[in-house]
């Protein structure tokens, strides 16, 4: 079976448990430790276990133990098929105390966040927007625009007429 690594070092195809429970258990650990030393005020715990579910329930199950007051959904968004995000999101969703915020950290497109949502995420974090926006792109109810094209250079209209904000008004553009 073929398979990557993320950085932290856990292969996010199934096959490699042993090295990835080791992974996932480490921070577990780490986080335990910090917290009741009082060295760290912890508020949302990060776990783990690439795309092998049983290692996501083992540690959605230690984390959950912890009763920080939100948990974070992280390793995810690296390229993996969407069919394999979604059993991530959503087994590790299922786990998760109700009354908590279910963070998604990078999630990598705007499907993504609505995909999310319908699994049962509340938070994200997402590069998109400002790599969009970096590139000259404005994300509007109709589309995106390239707003480097010539035929704005003078356009002072709104980016997004569906929209009155202040911030999509056009003049600052």
């Amino acid at each position: 079976m073929e398979s990557w690594q993320i950085p932290n070092g856990i292969a996010v195809e199934t096959g490699q448990n042993n090295r990835g429970r080791s992974k996932i258990l480490k921070p577990t650990r780490w986080q335990s430790h910090a917290s009741h030393s009082g060295a760290l005020d912890v508020t949302t715990e990060q776990h783990r276990g690439g795309l092998d579910l049983d290692l996501r329930r083992e540690c959605v199950k230690e984390m959950v133990k912890r009763d920080t007051p939100g948990i974070a959904i992280g390793g995810l968004s690296g390229g993996e098929e969407k069919a394999k995000y979604c059993a991530v999101v959503r087994t590790c969703t299922e786990m998760l105390p109700d009354m908590k915020p279910r963070y998604v950290m990078g999630v990598g497109y705007p499907e993504d966040l609505v995909v999310s949502v319908a699994l049962g995420a509340d938070m994200f974090d997402c590069v998109w927007p400002t790599r969009t926006a970096r590139f000259g792109n404005a994300v509007t109810s109709r589309g995106t625009l390239n707003l480097r094209h010539a035929s704005y250079a003078a356009d002072f209209s709104p980016v997004d007429e569906d929209c009155d904000c202040k911030e999509t008004a056009g003049a600052h553009m």
